[in-house]
């Protein structure tokens, strides 16, 4: 056993001492230094390109374009070794060389790009701690046993093993992987390509925001639409058998849906409609807020207290919306606030301290502030001081200034804000015995 041991490695030796042989060794060598060559150029002109790049107005709004430089950079040298790699196998086949070792090394470039890809995705969208779990226990694990399979020759076989997903169509784990990876960046790609068209190509057009919203809207559902008939594709499933099964599908749990497509519904039909466009200033039941993006489910509003609610398309379908209309040029809104004074005082002394009391920085002068007599109450006589505000959502603040300031102009005036009173008459029975006051109180009571 150990003489056939000796052998193997002797045989071994001697192929590798050999010409051909020796050139493979020197060329794998040599491919990681020219990618590190060129790495180091790259980071040479690195400051500049992300100083220019900066610059660009896309760039404000699109940090990833930024990021892209740093995604680059990680994967600069195992690339350029591939692609010099797959070069070099090309140049010695043309000439009769061995480059069966060359062909052997060339994906342990590959699977060393990809993970300092990964690395580097987790390292920008994670936190430093997640980002180390993740390389860790997930990322370096997997591509050491995609490195062990692969220097055993096990990978191609796993990689090209067959799956029937029906009798007309065969497919392999490969081309299954490459079609979700096409799926995964059509997506990612789809939410930058809105907020690009909504940010900063359609505003600088002049498109108006409620179109701005419903082309943005479907541009991005529309590339995730194509990266997922696009995958399937490359995957090699037969898009109209995968049809099929969803409509079957579709059919079962369809019920249990109900409350999603009502939601989708809703907001096909509020983009459609532009009833409500993004900085639309808006009150649904008592919450008062901006809009600052619709979806086709949902719809996005930051309140006056500044926290951003997801509510589905649905509620505000069915709902009564007021829409202040904030950002589509009539932008004075009018307020009440209601008030009562006493009959002791005089109303023309009341309605002109109401009057002092709108004399606020924040209500508009035109259209000017007006007070009205609504009605004699029981307790006193009713007023509704009736302004102009410019922010809608200032309504509540403004509110609150405009009461305060008219309880202390009341104070110094001496005008008094009645409140409910009742009073209790209570009557002596003089000749009544005690069991007929009993008696008494329970038929009052």
């Amino acid at each position: 056993m150990i003489n056939h041991l000796l052998q193997q490695a002797s045989q071994l030796l001697q192929w590798l001492l050999t010409w051909p042989v020796l050139i493979q060794i020197g060329v794998v060598l040599l491919l990681p230094l020219l990618g590190a060559w060129v790495k180091r150029l790259y980071r040479r002109r690195l400051p500049a390109l992300k100083e220019q790049v900066s610059r660009w107005r896309i760039a404000q709004h699109s940090p990833w374009l930024l990021a892209i430089f740093t995604l680059i950079d990680s994967v600069l040298q195992p690339l350029t070794a591939s692609l010099l790699g797959r070069l070099a196998v090309l140049v010695l086949g043309n000439y009769d060389g061995e480059v069966g070792l060359l062909r052997w090394a060339i994906p342990f470039f590959v699977m060393w790009g990809l993970y300092a890809l990964f690395v580097q995705i987790a390292t920008l969208r994670l936190s430093p701690k997640q980002a180390q779990t993740w390389k860790k226990q997930l990322i370096r694990p997997g591509f050491i046993i995609l490195g062990l399979l692969h220097g055993f020759g096990l990978l191609d076989a796993i990689l090209n093993y067959e799956i029937n997903l029906n009798k007309g169509a065969l497919t392999t784990l490969q081309s299954v992987i490459v079609g979700l990876a096409v799926f995964v960046v059509f997506m990612l790609a789809s939410g930058h390509v809105r907020s690009l068209l909504q940010d900063v190509i359609f505003p600088q057009a002049g498109v108006d925001p409620s179109v701005n919203q419903i082309i943005s809207t479907f541009s991005s559902y529309a590339v995730a639409v194509a990266g997922f008939w696009l995958g399937l594709t490359v995957a090699g499933i037969d898009i109209t058998t995968l049809t099929f099964i969803v409509g079957g599908i579709s059919i079962g749990i369809g019920f249990g849906l109900q409350e999603l497509i009502n939601n989708f519904i809703s907001g096909f039909i509020l983009l459609l409609e532009r009833s409500l466009v993004p900085g639309d200033v808006i009150q649904v039941e008592d919450m008062l807020g901006v809009v600052e993006e619709i979806k086709l489910r949902t719809m996005k509003i930051r309140t006056v207290d500044d926290i951003e609610l997801i509510v589905p398309n649905g509620h505000l379908f069915n709902n009564i919306v007021v829409n202040y209309n904030q950002a589509r040029g009539r932008r004075k809104k009018r307020i009440h606030i209601s008030v009562s004074a006493s009959y002791a005082d005089d109303p023309h002394l009341v309605i002109s301290l109401i009057q002092k009391a709108a004399e606020q920085a924040q209500v508009a002068k035109k259209p000017k502030p007006k007070v009205l007599i609504t009605d004699f109450g029981a307790d006193g006589i009713q007023y509704d001081l009736l302004v102009w505000i410019s922010d809608a959502m200032k309504i509540p603040f403004v509110q609150s200034d405009l009461r305060l300031r008219i309880w202390e102009l009341f104070k110094d005036a001496g005008v008094e804000i009645p409140f409910p009173q009742r009073d209790v008459h209570l009557h002596s029975h003089r000749n009544t015995r005690p069991e007929q006051l009993h008696g008494l109180d329970e038929e009052t009571s």
